[in-house]
């Protein structure tokens, strides 16, 4: 459904098949897992209070799996720059230590 937010209600019951006194039969529940898939847990909720009707629509993803510390630090240096300047710091480092080795030889 498309602009789901600027339709009334009754739009929406209609467009899903639902009657708003029982709600979703267990064969539509059954029928929207298998077009829309098991990627998510859709529910909508429709209250009857005092003659009046609220709906309300809910999407459970699941979460996702967290990478750990480690792995997102190495992330950072997966980057052709970084492992350029990288490989300048350790020609800097090694010929800082060439230079300090002459200077107490000499």
């Amino acid at each position: 459904m498309e602009d789901g937010f600027m339709k009334t209600w009754q739009e929406c019951c209609s467009n899903f098949n639902v009657n708003p006194e029982v709600g979703l039969s267990t064969s539509q529940v059954q029928g929207n897992r298998d077009k829309y898939g098991p990627n998510g847990t859709f529910s909508l909720i429709i209250l009857k209070i005092e003659g009046s009707i609220a709906w309300h629509f809910i999407l459970e993803l699941p979460a996702e799996e967290q990478k750990p510390l480690w792995q997102l630090i190495l992330e950072q240096f997966d980057d052709l720059l970084v492992k350029i300047l990288l490989l300048a710091a350790v020609i800097s480092f090694v010929s800082s230590f060439d230079q300090a080795f002459k200077i107490r030889m000499d």
